[in-house]
């Protein structure tokens, strides 16, 4: 099965607890295989089949984490 790997950035995300919350809400949906949080850039790394792009920052917004694509391949 092919996977994408997309980059988010993540506004909002303060400490390490904020980066947990993050690593959680992405790593839960359906689709996804792994996740990287990098507190320090704000960003995370998702590897996904695809289905999950548009969940992600639906999700995280709804957790108060606005985020958006930054890259994806």
């Amino acid at each position: 099965m092919n996977t994408i790997q997309t980059v988010l950035s993540i506004e909002g995300m303060t400490c390490g607890h904020c980066a947990q919350t993050v690593r959680k809400l992405l790593a839960a949906l359906p689709g996804v295989r792994s996740v990287d949080v990098a507190l320090p850039d704000g960003k995370a790394t998702v590897v996904h089949d695809g289905t999950a792009t548009v969940a992600m920052t639906k999700s995280l917004a709804d957790a108060g984490y606005p985020a958006r694509v930054t890259a994806a391949r």
